[in-house]
């Protein structure tokens, strides 16, 4: 007799065929994008022909990358920070049903594909075209690439004549009236060790950090700046893949 769960993952791998060859077709006729469905998300999502999109939507719909978020977690607010294409904040939304969403992405193209992709999900849904940084000021992005460039690897540097809008976590917290946020996550391709040279007070009024730290980047390694602060200040650790889950004791 067939499980449940044997014809959840067969009805599921048959939609992931589907999709692949949705892509292969798109890219076939020249099309610059197309709409892929998923059961982790609510509504369908853009994919842009010749880009990193595809690899990033496999992480997050395929190898479900943040199921390593605790399983008794309800958030009411996340910080989506380098928020991509909009992938990872539809996850959360569509896991998370009662919490909101504010993407933030430094790349315009990017960005632009974000909130298309996030339009559907109404005021549940914000972003910000944007950096997160040590500091208030303003970026641009670095020419040279990372990890063989791509959409998924832009990385952002200081310009005082740049612009790309700069924020530490806390100015983005004002900005949202946000007095506290229960999840973040950070993948900003190695700008979290920045992110960490400025204050970290917002380190108190958050539940749970997922990152992926970048030990290869330019800015140096983010494990040794990342891990060491957040075990000081008493969060339970544990890695899943590339990313790194920190967890407030007793707060979920």
């Amino acid at each position: 007799m067939v499980s449940i769960f044997s014809r959840i993952a067969n009805a599921y791998a048959r939609r992931h065929d589907r999709n692949y060859w949705r892509r292969k077709f798109a890219e076939s006729i020249g099309l610059r994008s197309a709409r892929f469905t998923s059961p982790f998300a609510l509504h369908r999502l853009i994919v842009r022909s010749g880009t990193t999109d595809w690899l990033v939507y496999r992480q997050i719909f395929e190898e479900l990358e943040y199921q390593c978020l605790p399983s008794n977690f309800n958030p009411a607010t996340i910080l989506d920070l380098g928020a991509n294409v909009g992938y990872s904040s539809a996850y959360f939304l569509t896991r998370y049903p009662d919490a909101k969403v504010i993407a933030i992405e430094p790349d315009s193209d990017n960005f632009a594909t974000l909130c298309e992709n996030l339009k559907p999900y109404g005021n549940r849904a914000s972003a910000l075209h944007a950096a997160v940084w040590s500091n208030q000021g303003s970026l641009s992005l670095r020419a040279d690439h990372y990890r063989g460039g791509g959409a998924w690897a832009k990385q952002v540097r200081a310009d005082a004549h740049g612009s790309i809008l700069a924020f530490d976590v806390e100015a983005l917290m004002r900005r949202f009236a946000l007095p506290a946020i229960s999840l973040i996550k950070m993948d900003i391709e190695g700008a979290e060790v920045e992110v960490f040279k400025g204050s970290l007070n917002w380190i108190d009024n958050i539940e749970v950090l997922v990152v992926e730290l970048h030990d290869d980047s330019a800015f140096g390694s983010a494990s040794r700046v990342v891990v060491p602060e957040m075990q000081r200040r008493g969060f339970e650790s544990w890695t899943h893949g590339e990313l790194t889950v920190f967890r407030r004791p007793h707060s979920v």
